[in-house]
């Protein structure tokens, strides 16, 4: 089955439920961590082909919002996140909505937005795998919002087992009639603003960022308010990065690329400008308020921009019905899952599978050394103790290094 994914950081870690997803099915992962869904949006505009040339959609994002962007931002962003819903039901192509579970016990805010989106979910006809509803434990978390590996790899292979056993419906017609929804890239501002252009690619992401040293001017003939941007944070650039809008500075905060919200989304009745701060400033928060920082200032790196018109999204939906995605062998791998903790062993599969997966991985380490590296570490996660599995990946880390 082909797959795309579109989630935030439970859907980012390595050796997730998405390296388990990559044994039995082609996987592109598009998730970034630390995002609200205004990031799905972005990433889904950007790549629709691609999504609806796919068997599956999976999309993960309710947990950042719930703790912190629908706090922050309140009902503005309950309106925002009925039109993402509603954008997604234009989507053809199957889709999968899960819902990571949480540790803490929620306050009543986080129990509403999490009715919210269940709701909504059913109301679009967008299938959800609710995994709260399963018998995790303590143990089974890293924090409050995140499994740890195991415990996500575990649903992965519950996951890959169940989709396996299930035939793609075909999806058609959905449509998007009137679109709301702008992306200033960053091909976009540096032709509009003579900056120039930059790239950075790791094992993570492969970007395109505008570096713009003076005032931002975006063409823009509609009414329009800024919903979110896309930065870049180079950790080896010693001055911080930040902008202003309507006069009011904010701070870039984080690490790499990040996706982030944009405070009380300031709205435009014709061309957006953006001032980039250059100089000493002090007390300069970030967006969604999650730090202060201090100059001196220099630059911005930016990658895109998302803004809405004021128009309404009108959407005509694809064939799609809903239903509660059922993983029935998932708690019994949890057991399992408890069992391998007690006894210092890892989860059983048999060991032919296990011979079989490593014997891939040294099949395609000369066409692709990257993704043997990538098997063979999910291997180890069946065979914790295999001469040739740890020797393999000592040696293909040695070789990664060079």
């Amino acid at each position: 089955m082909n797959i795309i994914i579109i989630g935030t950081s439970n859907s980012v870690m390595t050796e997730s439920y998405v390296s388990a997803l990559k044994i039995y099915h082609n996987v592109s992962n598009l998730s970034c961590g630390r995002v609200p869904f205004f990031y799905h949006i972005k990433t889904i505009k950007q790549n629709i082909d691609l999504i609806e040339k796919s068997d599956l959609l999976i999309i993960d994002h309710y947990i950042n919002d719930m703790n912190y962007y629908y706090p922050r931002l309140g009902d503005s962003y309950l309106e925002e996140c009925t039109d993402f819903y509603k954008l997604l039901s234009s989507l053809n192509t199957n889709i999968l909505n899960i819902l990571f579970p949480i540790r803490k016990k929620l306050n009543r805010h986080e129990t509403d937005y999490y009715n919210f989106v269940k709701d909504i979910s059913i109301k679009e006809n967008i299938p959800m795998l609710d995994l709260n509803l399963f018998e995790f434990k303590s143990e089974n978390f890293w924090d409050d919002i995140h499994l740890n590996k195991k415990t996500s790899f575990t649903v992965g292979v519950s996951l890959a087992n169940n989709l396996r056993a299930t035939t793609p419906k075909k999806v058609a017609g959905g449509s998007i009639k009137n679109d709301p929804y702008m992306i200033f890239d960053s091909h976009h501002i540096a032709e509009s603003n003579n900056f120039k252009k930059h790239e950075f690619k790791n094992s993570l992401i492969d970007i395109t960022f505008c570096r713009c040293t003076d005032q931002i001017h975006i063409n823009n003939e509609e009414q329009c308010k800024l919903l979110s941007i896309g930065y870049f944070l180079d950790p080896s650039r010693k001055e911080e990065q930040g902008i202003s809008l309507q006069n009011k500075r904010f701070s870039f905060s984080g690490n790499l690329y990040l996706h982030e919200a944009i405070d009380s989304f300031p709205e435009f009745s014709g061309d957006i400008r953006i001032t980039v701060l250059n100089g000493n400033y002090s007390n300069t928060p970030s967006f969604m308020g999650r730090e202060i920082v201090d100059g001196p200032f220099k630059d911005a790196d930016i990658v895109e921009l998302l803004a809405k018109a004021e128009i309404d999204l009108e959407v005509n939906p694809a064939n799609r019905s809903y239903y509660d995605f059922e993983l029935p062998d998932l708690n019994e791998l949890l057991l399992k899952f408890e069992e391998s903790l007690t006894e210092n062993k890892s989860i059983a599969i048999s060991s032919e599978l296990v011979d079989i997966l490593r014997d891939l991985a040294i099949g395609i380490e000369r066409l692709n050394l990257d993704k043997a590296y990538e098997l063979m570490k999910l291997v180890k996660h069946f065979r914790p103790d295999g001469v040739t599995i740890n020797n393999k990946i000592k040696d293909y880390e040695n070789k990664l290094k060079n």
